[in-house]
């Protein structure tokens, strides 16, 4: 006779040493999360909010004046000469700029526009998805069971419907690592496209006056990117992991008539 997985139950209830544990690198992974969201939170938290924390910067060689840009705005690090009417050193913290707004630029105001800084959001979304990513995982640690209580009611003893199934599917670390690590990728290939595209146009339009350098938050982002890769990579190592990962989404693809068939 075989036994049933409600007879199982009592057996792993009654003995400590057969508890289920969270079949997760608590502290590996939990240290490695948190520091993917730190250098992302100091990625956001990038020029006008911190002069140290920039995108790139365009050094005018003629004027020898300075301008810092970053995922907000832009600040000046030197006042330029002969430019009275630049009265604020950083402008307003906001979403989407552009050189036309920098009067000192004249000639310029093609080399980036307005939608593509837009774009630059997708710093704030990478870090608050790494954020919920480190606090699933955190309490995944504190508290083993809770995971498996989902994995057991998602299976319902063959009783659960197709929302069980999609709750523990998406509630499971590894699909929460792996949206994080792609978000934090297309990021960093914005931060390289937009610097790449404006020394470009600015090095053409300038005339070679206008030199563009490369900040820190590109790299920033790139570290945070590897950092969550060989997080996913760790949560897949886990052949138990990933095998029961695959097992709740094979059942919730699974077509209904098949499980009425089985109890038939």
């Amino acid at each position: 006779m075989s036994s049933s997985p409600e007879d199982d139950v009592p057996q792993r209830n009654g003995s400590r040493s057969n508890k289920r544990q969270c079949d997760f690198h608590p502290y590996g992974d939990l240290i490695l999360i948190f520091v993917a969201f730190l250098i992302l939170l100091i990625a956001c938290e990038s020029v006008p909010i911190s002069q140290s924390v920039n995108l790139f910067d365009l050094h005018d060689l003629t004027t020898g004046g300075t301008i810092k840009f970053g995922v907000w705005g832009f600040c000046f690090l030197d006042r330029p000469v002969n430019r009275d009417y630049i009265v604020n050193l950083c402008s307003t913290t906001g979403l989407g700029w552009s050189f036309s707004h920098i009067p000192v630029l004249t000639g310029l105001e093609t080399a980036i526009s307005t939608t593509a800084t837009s774009l630059l959001v997708f710093h704030t979304i990478a870090c608050t998805w790494s954020f919920l990513t480190f606090l699933l995982t955190l309490a995944l640690s504190l508290r083993p069971t809770l995971y498996h209580r989902w994995t057991d009611r998602a299976a319902g003893r063959m009783k659960a419907s197709r929302s069980n199934f999609c709750v523990s599917i998406l509630v499971h670390p590894l699909l929460f690592s792996s949206v994080a690590a792609v978000l934090t990728t297309l990021t960093f290939i914005i931060d390289l496209s937009i610097v790449l595209a404006t020394s470009t146009k600015v090095k053409q339009q300038s005339n070679g006056h206008i030199v563009v350098s490369w900040g820190s938050v590109t790299w920033i982002v790139f570290l945070a990117a590897l950092i969550l890769w060989l997080i996913t990579i760790l949560f897949l190592s886990s052949r138990k992991q990933y095998v029961a990962f695959l097992h709740r989404v094979l059942l919730f693809l699974a077509p209904k008539n098949q499980s009425s068939s089985r109890k038939e």
